[in-house]
């Protein structure tokens, strides 16, 4: 296999360098969407472009003059593939091009201190972390909400990563200034189905970009999920009949939530016909429906968490939680969420558990999961409100639900919760919905009216 470049004529719009760099990040984002890493490993600019100037995709194939058919889409995009030329060798264009870009690297060009030492914390565990009581203001909650959109496209770009680097880049982004938010934004990152993590916490994995129904009438409203870029938003913009809406979250707490608008006569068909060749987006219909028709009832919930090691006792400090606090406890003999503190801490991270006695094992799940199924555990009545005429279903602060039900809710509108003194607020909601997560989690469930 030998690597040859493909000339293209480019006409820029704009200042040449932006263009430059508008057009190298469409052909990153291009081979990460469709895996072409192996295909393209390298792309060269000409030397201070002004007016038209060549760009030259390095392609490693056995067939020289050829263009891949996956790249003749992304080559009439972005310019004009000289037809009919031979195949061009580095040496023919070493001294008019600049120094290589690396389609791959450029995506994760984001300065951040890199962390030298494994973490010494858990992604699930909320306990030593208090939510900022601070309120920002109405022009730092735009700020806020642009650094959130950042965080996506980041994200977006790198495609997966580790639970460090999402630290550091939030820290990079000063979305975490303490040190100890990170956690809360993977956790709103996940309810609003933009990510993944692996079901220990160390890894996580960006979403594809999606399309969740939602139902609204007499215009289709569709929630876009997952992948997102500026790129991606002005084709859809483009595209007649077409709307975007832009929604900040509560509090500008994560991404701007943004909802696709299209004509009642219309369907998702033409936007992933039109925007699809160049950003594959999926129509996953009404997830929300969908999740709560699946989702399994709390106790089938509890059997699927993970299972960690056992635990040698005297090597920790062991507290129960018990009537909404954590207790010192002599043994962890009973079921229930258990805080454990390592006494070396130089060695191991605290771990806050969930031990089922009946299997004799130690559960890793998300930390509100975790809560509520102590609550239920010992008998604490667990309530629901569901307002018929707004639709809309409050939770207790104190009793939130697991992250998969939560996601649910949030999934009805694309907004997370607001959250008035000690209740969350859930918006959209069918009834069907609320009653069925209802009944599985064995939650009292009341239906008011109010006007």
């Amino acid at each position: 296999m030998e690597r040859w470049y493909l000339p293209i004529r480019c006409h820029p719009k704009g200042r040449g360098d932006k263009h430059v760099e508008r057009l190298v990040t469409h052909i990153s984002q291009y081979i990460r969407l469709h895996q072409l890493y192996s295909l393209i490993p390298v792309i060269h600019v000409e030397k201070k472009p002004r007016g038209e100037f060549f760009l030259f995709i390095g392609i490693d194939s056995e067939q020289k003059n050829q263009i891949p058919v996956t790249l003749v889409p992304l080559a009439k995009l972005i310019g004009n593939p000289l037809s009919g030329t031979s195949a061009v060798e580095y040496h023919d264009i070493a001294r008019m091009v600049s120094g290589p870009v690396t389609p791959y690297d450029y995506a994760r060009r984001i300065n951040y201190r890199e962390q030298q030492t494994l973490p010494q914390d858990d992604p699930f565990d909320f306990f030593e972390e208090m939510p900022s009581q601070y309120e920002a203001s109405s022009d730092e909650q735009i700020t806020l909400s642009e650094d959130y959109n950042k965080l996506l496209y980041w994200l977006s770009a790198v495609g997966s990563g580790t639970w460090q680097i999402f630290k550091n880049v939030c820290k990079a982004l000063d979305l975490d200034k303490t040190g100890n938010e990170s956690r809360r934004i993977l956790r709103r990152l996940r309810l609003l189905g933009h990510i993944e993590v692996s079901r220990d916490g160390t890894h996580w994995t960006i979403c594809p970009p999606c399309l969740i129904s939602t139902g609204i009438e007499p215009q289709q409203e569709y929630i876009l999920a997952g992948q997102r870029s500026m790129q991606l938003l002005e084709e859809i913009e483009q595209i007649e009949d077409i709307k975007l809406k832009f929604t900040k979250q509560s509090k500008a707490q994560a991404p701007t939530s943004i909802h696709i608008q299209i004509n009642a006569a219309s369907n998702p068909d033409k936007l992933m016909r039109e925007v699809g060749l160049h950003f594959p987006i999926n129509y996953v219909g009404n997830v929300a429906q969908k999740l709560a028709e699946i989702l399994p009832s709390l106790e089938e919930w509890r059997d699927s968490l993970t299972p960690v090691g056992r635990f040698l006792p005297a090597l920790y400090e062991v507290e129960r939680f018990s009537n909404g606090t954590f207790a010192h406890s002599e043994s962890y003999k009973e079921t229930g969420m258990y805080r454990l503190h390592p006494r070396d801490r130089n060695s191991q991270m605290s771990r806050t558990l969930f031990y089922h006695q009946s299997s004799d094992q130690w559960l890793q799940g998300d930390w509100y999961g975790l809560r509520f199924l102590a609550l239920r555990e010992e008998h604490t009545e667990c309530k629901a409100i569901y307002d018929v005429k707004t639709r809309c279903l409050a939770l207790p602060v104190s009793q939130r639900w697991p992250d998969l039900y939560e996601r649910t809710l949030v999934l009805c509108s694309g907004r997370l919760a607001n959250q008035r003194n000690e209740w969350l607020f859930f918006y959209e909601v069918p009834r069907e919905i609320a009653l069925k997560l209802a009944h599985q989690l064995t939650v009292t469930y009341e239906e008011v009216s109010n006007a």
